[in-house]
């Protein structure tokens, strides 16, 4: 049977996947796409503590590692835009953030930081050995980074991050197997799932490289075989995108499986398409005008945008995937929202809620119900105007704004289940029955709770809640419940 050079590379990669679940690697691909969050412990009474990683760390180790091969190439590339006069200070801009987060998550790898997830210094012989030969590899090409930063012989300094960028690359790819040899767990992930994800996250790696070698045929950095491997990243992507969006059973690869996954593979394809013909234009003339590299360049972020929410989409489909969104939104919990949780304002405006509905029974809870949802229907009224417009309410829509993305939505209820404020309106007013407030204070236990992912109707986001107690600093008492919408995505 005859097999396409894209099915080949998948063989190939499969192969990877299968020997490394030999020596209990298998769950390789769990651990590229975890976030870069410290673990979090959660004890009741909301009291939230840093806690280092049971794993060792692995699953941050094997995400830094992969992304070191990505960084790599995103570098090289963002010389060469500069070296060619393009876009320089966005590209500047990017170049230096690159550069240090190269260099940050390397020393990570080596000396451990548990912010970073990774508690320990390595120990294991071979991984350190592949991360001093990463370092080798890099000191010439940072070298030549800086002084492409600092403007002083731009186009020596490009041909060196060119000429050098190979190896780097080869060096940081060892080192991810390296480490994915060390620290996977074969029970992590089926081997359909792990072969999905591997091939999703190299596409990032390739999108890089592609922009890379269009740049270096602009600016006549190498030969005719610069165009020849341009061709193959082409191809390669190509393929490895089809095998994704309508799975490839001789090599073990499954078609998406859910509809979420593959409206974003179809999305990803017709992305794919409209940049295509730039990329052929490219080769084709080495003369190619600066809004048709930039065009590219456009390009590769949006689609690695897109494949980073594939890979995490992947993983939540996937069995067992709780700890893979609760540890992260615990970490960020314990790094940014507490202080919101904890705000004077907020805290306040809780205390000032619990005196004003002390003395309401069943019946006025449930009239006020009726009221509020008559005015979301009506488009506004006397007690949702009130809500939506005190300061607090103002505060939580510009913490929201702060969040990158992250934050959906945040409102905050009182001891009796009732809003208090919100950043949006949301279509209950008494909350008793839900589960955010019920398994909070409802219960009396002080429990943080996070709710099952759900897939946003229509807005192609997974979403879950975390719902926090608000505790009374002078008493310890437990007052009411702050809840955050988390876009599980936007996380990793």
């Amino acid at each position: 049977m005859n097999i396409g050079k894209g099915q080949k590379i998948i063989l190939k990669l499969k192969c990877k996947i299968t020997s490394l679940s030999k020596v209990f690697a298998l769950g390789l691909a769990l651990s590229l796409i975890l976030p870069i969050f410290p673990l979090a412990e959660v004890f009741s009474r909301s009291a939230v503590a840093q806690a280092a990683p049971t794993d060792g760390g692995g699953r941050a180790r094997i995400n830094l590692a992969e992304v070191l091969t990505i960084k790599s190439q995103s570098i090289a590339a963002a010389a060469c835009i500069i070296d060619l006069g393009f876009d320089v200070e966005y590209e500047r801009k990017a170049l230096e953030q690159a550069r240090d987060e190269f260099t940050h998550m390397l020393r990570a790898l080596e000396f451990g930081e548990l912010a970073l997830g990774i508690p320990t210094p390595e120990n294991n012989s071979k991984a350190i050995r592949a991360i001093r030969a990463v370092h080798e590899a890099w000191t010439p090409f940072e070298q030549a980074v800086n002084a492409v930063l600092a403007g002083s012989d731009t186009a020596e300094a490009v041909r060196i991050i060119i000429e050098t960028n190979e190896e780097l690359l080869e060096k940081t790819e060892f080192l991810v197997s390296t480490i994915q040899a060390a620290y996977s767990n074969p029970n992590d992930i089926m081997l359909a799932d792990a072969i999905a994800i591997t091939i999703a996250e190299r596409q990032e790696m390739l999108l890089q490289k592609m922009l890379l070698e269009a740049c270096e045929i602009e600016g006549k950095y190498s030969g005719p075989e610069v165009s020849e491997r341009f061709l193959e990243t082409i191809s390669i992507y190509e393929n490895s995108l089809i095998a994704l969006r309508d799975g490839l059973p001789m090599v073990g690869l499954n078609p998406p499986p859910n509809d979420e996954i593959k409206y974003q593979l179809e999305q990803a394809w017709e992305e794919w398409l409209a940049v295509k013909p730039v990329l052929g234009m490219i080769r084709e003339n080495s003369d190619a005008a600066e809004r048709e590299i930039l065009d590219v360049r456009d390009a590769v972020e949006m689609l690695d945008i897109r494949l980073k929410q594939i890979v995490v989409q992947y993983l939540l489909s996937a069995p067992g995937s709780d700890d893979i969104y609760k540890i992260p939104m615990l970490a960020y919990l314990n790094d940014t929202l507490m202080a919101w949780v904890q705000d004077p304002a907020v805290i306040d405006a809780v205390k000032a809620a619990n005196i004003e509905h002390a003395n309401l029974r069943t019946a006025d809870l449930e009239d006020l119900e009726t009221r509020w949802e008559a005015e979301i229907v009506a488009g506004g009224g006397p007690l949702s105007d009130r809500i939506e417009r005190n300061p607090v309410s103002a505060y939580l829509r510009e913490k929201k704004e702060t969040s990158n993305g992250i934050i959906t939505e945040i409102f905050v209820m009182d001891q009796y289940a009732l809003n208090v404020a919100e950043s949006e309106i949301t279509p209950e007013y008494w909350h008793v029955e839900d589960e955010r407030f019920a398994l909070t204070i409802g219960d009396r236990s002080g429990n943080i709770h996070i709710s099952d992912v759900q897939l946003e109707e229509g807005g192609h986001i997974y979403q879950s809640q975390l719902s926090v107690p608000i505790l009374d600093p002078d008493t310890d008492e437990l007052i009411g419940v702050m809840t955050f919408g988390i876009n599980i995505q936007s996380m990793f």
